[in-house]
């Protein structure tokens, strides 16, 4: 894995042909096609859309797997891989394969109850662990994934959006002014990151995106944007 995906473009392409390719090596193919998209979610790593919510100009619908923006770039044992990446696609993968066969896995508050876990580790090879909240639901890579990931050559992802940034008009110019006909000056965002424990509510700051995990809830940290 000597390439490095490190802009937007290449990792959509990368997300597909990682699909299209777990959907034969895990699912033998039965999975319907998706929408896979890059957008904002600071609080999940991904997740699928319960019914369609794209529609082409043929009239095809289909459901979405969207990945965090912000968590593209996670790391493996300390190392930045595409192995988590590729843990949370067969996540939602295994989501979608349960609503195909008409397999309940999730409660309406997100739970997700033991049918979910057998799914994702006798079918994607996952390693599901139980959140004393969310039910079970954490979800590492195994030794199937990396073998996976290295047979079709994927890629490690290099880039994330940040959490916190500017946002200007349509015209390319803040929202407000200061009366002049100049754009105010904007504070420069932190380089600071907060992650919270979702069980303890115990808080951490990091200068960079980190995968940690709380040793008392023994649950990962969340990053959140207060």
């Amino acid at each position: 894995m000597a390439k490095r995906t490190i802009n937007y473009q290449r990792a959509i392409q990368v997300l597909n042909k990682m699909y299209k390719a777990a959907n034969e090596y895990y699912f033998d193919g039965d999975l319907e096609d998706v929408c896979i998209t890059i957008q904002s979610s600071v609080k999940t790593y991904a997740h699928i859309s319960v019914s369609p919510v794209w529609r082409n100009v043929d009239g095809k619908q289909m459901r979405e797997i969207n990945l965090s923006a912000e968590h593209l770039m996670r790391c493996n044992d300390g190392e930045f891989g595409v192995l988590s990446i590729c843990s949370s696609l067969l996540h939602e993968m295994s989501h979608l394969y349960n609503m195909m066969h008409g397999i309940k896995d999730t409660s309406t508050n997100g739970y997700h109850n033991r049918k979910f876990a057998i799914t994702a580790e006798e079918i994607a090879h996952l390693k599901i662990s139980k959140h004393p909240v969310y039910g079970w639901t954490i979800t590492e890579p195994t030794e199937s994934q990396l073998e996976f990931c290295t047979a079709f050559g994927f890629e490690d992802f290099l880039f994330a959006r940040d959490a916190d940034f500017p946002i200007s008009t349509g015209t390319g110019t803040p929202a407000t002014g200061n009366g002049n006909g100049n754009p105010p000056k904007v504070k420069k965002p932190s380089n600071s990151k907060r992650y919270q424990c979702p069980c303890c509510k115990a808080i951490v700051r990091a200068t960079s995106f980190v995968n940690i995990i709380c040793a008392d809830c023994n649950v990962p940290f969340v990053l959140t944007t207060k």
